[in-house]
């Protein structure tokens, strides 16, 4: 998974990734670990999760950075990045980065037989 997330964790000013999903659990993480210190709880994600569930999407921005929030239908990707990172560049990036997510789900074993 972590070659669908190339583009957008090698941004300049991007400190890392996370892909939660519907109920909070990990599904993939990165974070630089020299970016800015983050606090140790910063993972406890299901508790967020009541917020998410009514956001499409957001950026939120804070003293020393932004967060960048997309849902999707596979669950929730955040971009954690520093306050000047062109956020044009990565809502491009995750547009891009959807349809490689959906290709991403489990096939049952019959259905791969018989794939179009």
């Amino acid at each position: 998974m972590q070659d669908i997330f190339r583009d957008v964790i090698k941004m300049d000013g991007v400190y890392g990734l996370v892909f939660l999903a519907h109920d909070g659990q990990v599904r993939f993480e990165f974070i630089d670990p020299q970016s800015a210190s983050l606090p140790p709880d910063y993972r406890d994600w299901p508790k967020l999760m009541p917020v998410l569930k009514r956001m499409r999407e957001a950026d939120v921005i804070y003293e020393n950075g932004r967060l960048y929030l997309r849902a999707t239908d596979q669950g929730y990707l955040l971009v954690i990045m520093g306050p000047v990172v062109s956020i044009a560049m990565v809502k491009l990036n995750c547009d891009i980065i959807l349809p490689q997510l959906k290709a991403e789900k489990p096939v049952g074993k019959l259905k791969g037989l018989f794939k179009r």
